[in-house]
């Protein structure tokens, strides 16, 4: 699949998060949440770096709510080693990263992963 340039989609998803119901904005931006979702499950390089450019976007508690517990969660369901592995390496510089794992939710995790992750957490 190909993807759009990854800071049009980044900053589209940003501005989603922040659209009322309905809204022009939240129609205008839709495409970005699908486009990510498709990219988190296709390509997880990819989409890692999408979610690095939202975060570096953005310090906004309620996107990184949903970064957390949306492509960030979704990375480590379906692709958990990489995972594990981008989020370590990125928090080595990174440690503010931290909150965001705060809103990742274990149990839709599986368990070999939500060990790994808890174990990264602690370390911090």
């Amino acid at each position: 699949m190909e993807f759009l340039n990854r800071h049009a989609l980044a900053s589209a998803w940003v501005a989603l998060q922040s659209a009322t119901d309905d809204s022009a904005l939240q129609s205008d931006s839709q495409w970005s949440a699908i486009q990510l979702n498709m990219m988190c499950i296709e390509d997880p390089e990819q989409a890692w770096r999408v979610v690095v450019e939202i975060f570096e976007l953005s310090s906004d508690p309620w996107v990184l709510e949903n970064l957390g517990a949306g492509p960030v969660e979704t990375l480590l369901s379906l692709h958990g080693q990489f995972a594990l592995n981008a989020i370590e390496s990125y928090m080595s510089e990174k440690k503010a990263f931290l909150g965001v794992l705060a809103h990742v939710w274990r149990d839709a995790l599986s368990p070999e992963v939500a060990q790994g992750l808890m174990s990264l957490t602690k370390r911090r």
